[in-house]
C-alpha cells in the first residue's frame, strides 16, 4: 500500500513516503498568496492542486492508495477547510471543499485531511490514551489539544486555533494574515519576529535592517538583545497556554514549528515562564511541562503516518 503524506505550510510544501523503510521527502515553495501574489482565491486553490499533483509524481507517488493531508488551518470533519491565513491570506473564503479538490486528481484514493498541527499532534502522543498540547510556532500559530488520544477540536472543527485569539488591544497593533489584528499570530510567529524586532530599543549592528526569524534564531540566546527579542515573542504566547491549562487542565505542552525549534528549549523555558505568571500555582511545574519538539521538521508527516496506521486501511 502506497501513502502520501503532505505537510502544507504557509511557507513550505513538504511531501513524503515510505520507501524501504526509509522516508523519502520533498519540500518545495508553498503555493500560497506569498508565492503567487497576483493570483486571486480560485487561482490559489488550483495552484495547490498542481503542485500536489507535481509533489507526488516527484516522489515516485502519482496514484497513492492513501492520502494524508495535514492543513494550515482549521478542517471540519468532512475535510473542508474554513481558513488557511498563513497560505490564503483574505483571498480564499470557506469553506473549500479539499476531499472534492483532490479527487479530481485521486479518485480512488482514501482521503484523509486533518488541521496540520493536530497531524503532528499523533507524533507526540506518548499512548492511546494520552493528554496533551501541541503548539506550532511558525509562519504561524496554532495549537491542538488532545485529550485521550483524541483531538479536541468541536463539532465542526473550529477548536485549537489560538494564533487567531486577539492579545494586542491597542491601536498600533500589528495586522495578522488572516486580516485581524493584534492576534497571537501576529505577535509570537516567525513573521512577527519583523515587528517585535521594532519594539526593542538599541539593536547591535547585526540587527540595523529588517530582522527575520532567521536572523534571531542565529544569535540566540547568546545575544542581550536578541534575548529580549524572543522574550517579547514568547510572553503572549505563554499568557495563552496558561488560558488553556487552566480551561482544560492540560500539564504537558510541546512546542514545534521552524521558529519554536530553532529557538529551542532556551526559549520554551521563556514560554514557561510568562505561562506561570499568568495563572495561579496549583504545584504545576511549568519548566517540566513546556517542551521543545523533535529537530528534523517532520512532525507533521511522521504525526500522519501515525494517524493512517491508528486509522487502518479506510
Amino acid at each position: 500500500m502506497s501513502d502520501l503524506l503532505v505537510d502544507l505550510g504557509g511557507t513550505s510544501l513538504r511531501g513524503a513516503t515510505r520507501v524501504d523503510g526509509a522516508l523519502r521527502v520533498r519540500r518545495v515553495p508553498a503555493p500560497g498568496f506569498v508565492q503567487h501574489p497576483a493570483l486571486d482565491g480560485p487561482a490559489l486553490v488550483e495552484a495547490l492542486l498542481a503542485a500536489l499533483v507535481e509533489l507526488a509524481a516527484a516522489l515516485g507517488v502519482p496514484a497513492p492508495d492513501r492520502l494524508g493531508l495535514g492543513f494550515p488551518g482549521p478542517t471540519d470533519p468532512a475535510g473542508r477547510a474554513w481558513k488557511a491565513p498563513t497560505l490564503w491570506g483574505d483571498r480564499v473564503g470557506g469553506p473549500v471543499d479539499l476531499p472534492a479538490l483532490l479527487r479530481q486528481a485521486w479518485p480512488q484514493a482514501a482521503l484523509h485531511v486533518v488541521n496540520d498541527v493536530t497531524g503532528a499532534g499523533y507524533r507526540y502522543l506518548r499512548d492511546r490514551r494520552d493528554s496533551l498540547c501541541v503548539v506550532t510556532v511558525s509562519s504561524g500559530v496554532g495549537h491542538k489539544v488532545f485529550i485521550d488520544g483524541q483531538p479536541a477540536v468541536g463539532a465542526h472543527g473550529r477548536g485549537g486555533e489560538l494564533g487567531h485569539l486577539r492579545m494586542d488591544w491597542s491601536s498600533d497593533a500589528p495586522r495578522c494574515d488572516c486580516g485581524g489584528v493584534g492576534h497571537l499570530g501576529a505577535l509570537s510567529s516567525g513573521r512577527a519576529v519583523p515587528w517585535q524586532a521594532r519594539q526593542e530599543p538599541n539593536p547591535p549592528p547585526w540587527a540595523q535592517g529588517e530582522v527575520t526569524a532567521e536572523d534571531l534564531a542565529a544569535h540566540y540566546p547568546h545575544d542581550p538583545w536578541a534575548l529580549r527579542v524572543a522574550d517579547r515573542l514568547a510572553a503572549p504566547l505563554g499568557r495563552a497556554l496558561a488560558a488553556v491549562h487552566i480551561d482544560v487542565g492540560i500539564e504537558r505542552f510541546v512546542i514545534m514549528g521552524g521558529l519554536g525549534v530553532a529557538l529551542g528549549p532556551a526559549w520554551a523555558g521563556q514560554v514557561a515562564a510568562h505561562a506561570a505568571a499568568a495563572c495561579w500555582d496549583t504545584g504545576q511545574d511549568w519548566r517540566e511541562g513546556v517542551e521543545t519538539g523533535e529537530e528534523d521538521d517532520d512532525s507533521v508527516l511522521l504525526g500522519l503516518e501515525n494517524m493512517l496506521r491508528l486509522r487502518g486501511a479506510a
